[in-house]
């Protein structure tokens, strides 16, 4: 027979241990050593994910598994992580007696820190308390980035209240009964019930469900406009879009700030294959309700790739680096000494150019190929009059001493 209370439709862990607390009115502390059988004592315990789902639901009457999926905010930790971890990770926080909590705080933190306050929806709070004669804290009210509730489309109200332990007497309240609804103010509503979609999909997404989210955001990226006219995808542009959208205030709150001058900013590492970087979930949730509310955006954002040096006149260049290779030459025969070829197209100021296009630069070209011939090259690699005179065999020549008998 249950002792706990039976959960109710989306509650919360931390809130089914509030109501069984308060059903059989024992103090916190002594409550939860008697729950998770500490031998030491406890006085706190995680809001979100527990620390003892088998024994939480054990009392309760559930399943573990379903108490992990439908009543703990881990099928939104670990959306975006590899098949094998998510699996690693349930087995894991589903032990009788779990080795190491201080791991279940470390998941749990990918919710706090960008959502350190419990939320509660007042129409929520008032038909709860007609239903079942209390109130209760829902999950998906306490999501990251959640700013309506997800049956009424209202404003949540955030309270003072931690969601990160149960331990304090404030902490140990319910949502109040009575409260008026918010009406939803018409500039945010479009953008927060945008977030509010997404969230819901990484929430409702089955656990054993891969998705190549990568390749989603590629294309969403590309049907709103995001590419250069190479192909490529413009991840700059895409990022400042997204900086403004949701404004430089809104990203540090939720603790995804980003620096506009950098190439590696995490909207532009979620869009790389290879990225292994881990992230935070709420990033996901940013990007995709960005991009999906940029869908149908005309014009698109077509962005022109911007050309590190202006386009040359390659025609005018050869004419003038020939008049100066002349002169060079001219200087270098006169004083007698041996260069190489490298030498003379840094003195003309074209060696890059030359080296990686030596076609447009046909005037270049013929005089330099002269030069190799010619005794003036210090990096001679045959057909030289002084090699030729001196060794005729090679070339196919005759000596001098052969021609006179």
């Amino acid at each position: 027979m249950p002792i706990l209370p039976r959960p109710y439709p989306d509650e919360i862990v931390g809130s089914i241990l509030l109501r069984g607390r308060r059903h059989l009115g024992l103090a916190l502390k002594p409550f939860l050593t008697w729950v998770f059988q500490s031998r030491h004592g406890r006085s706190s315990c995680s809001f979100v994910l527990g620390p003892s789902l088998a024994r939480v639901s054990s009392l309760c009457g559930l399943e573990p598994r379903e108490l992990l999926v439908h009543h703990t905010v881990f099928p939104y930790i670990v959306a975006f992580l590899p098949a094998a971890q998510v699996e690693r990770l349930e087995r894991k926080l589903l032990l009788p007696q779990p080795r190491n909590p201080r791991s279940t705080a470390a998941l749990a933190q990918n919710v706090l820190s960008s959502s350190p306050y419990r939320r509660y929806c007042p129409t929520c709070a008032r038909e709860d308390q007609e239903r079942y004669g209390e109130t209760y804290w829902h999950r998906a009210h306490q999501l990251p980035a959640i700013t309506l509730c997800t049956e009424h489309r209202t404003p949540l109200v955030q309270t003072s209240i931690r969601l990160a332990v149960t331990s304090s007497k404030a902490e140990l309240s319910l949502p109040p009964p009575s409260g008026t609804a918010h009406q939803p103010a018409e500039a945010s509503t479009a953008k927060a019930l945008a977030l509010l979609d997404s969230t819901a999909r990484v929430l409702q997404k089955p656990l054993e469900t891969v998705v190549n989210w990568c390749a989603q955001y590629q294309h969403m990226a590309r049907v709103a406009g995001f590419v250069h006219p190479s192909g490529d995808l413009a991840t700059g542009r895409l990022a400042e879009a997204l900086f403004h959208y949701y404004g430089s205030e809104a990203l540090a709150e939720l603790q995804c700030e980003m620096n506009l001058a950098s190439t590696q900013t995490w909207p532009a590492l979620l869009l790389r294959p290879g990225n292994k970087q881990p992230t935070s979930v709420v990033r996901h949730v940013l990007l995709d309700a960005f991009l999906r509310s940029h869908q149908d955006d005309k014009p698109q954002h077509v962005v022109p790739r911007k050309r590190k040096y202006p386009t040359r006149d390659y025609v005018a260049l050869d004419q003038l680096a020939a008049t100066r290779l002349r002169s060079l030459l001219a200087d270098v025969t006169a004083q007698g000494r041996r260069v190489t070829m490298s030498h003379l197209l840094h003195e003309i100021g074209i060696r890059s150019a030359y080296l990686h296009g030596s076609e447009r630069f046909p005037r270049c070209h013929e005089l330099l190929e002269s030069f190799k011939r010619s005794d003036l090259s210090e990096r001679q690699l045959g057909g030289r009059e002084y090699w030729r005179r001196r060794l005729p065999s090679r070339w196919g020549l005759a000596s001098s001493k052969r021609r006179r008998t």
